[in-house]
């Protein structure tokens, strides 16, 4: 079963949902220009790849409802990942 910190690593929720037996796909798609982000520069870029690079490593790596770790290569993954507000997502009693 999903944890609610599960939907602040896509891929991470993404591969529980197929190790279930849920079928996983691409229900939509739009280009970047559409979404009214503002451009930023090659930092934020490599940054946001770093994370989501991270993020699938996790995924492919977790087992026994342990996230798996972000390090492929001799190289840690981490980009925005420490950054992220866990805070808004844990889950209420």
């Amino acid at each position: 079963m999903a944890d609610p910190a599960d939907f602040a690593v896509p891929p991470l929720l993404l591969a529980k949902a197929a190790r279930a037996g849920l079928r996983v796909g691409v229900a939509a798609e739009t280009s970047h220009m559409y979404l009214g982000s503002p451009l930023r520069g090659s930092h934020h870029t490599d940054k946001i790849t770093e994370t989501i690079i991270g993020d699938c490593l996790s995924a492919m790596y977790a087992k026994d409802g342990q996230i798996g770790n972000r390090i492929l290569g001799g190289l840690e993954y981490i980009g925005y990942h420490q950054e992220r507000r866990w805070d808004l997502i844990e889950s209420n009693p």
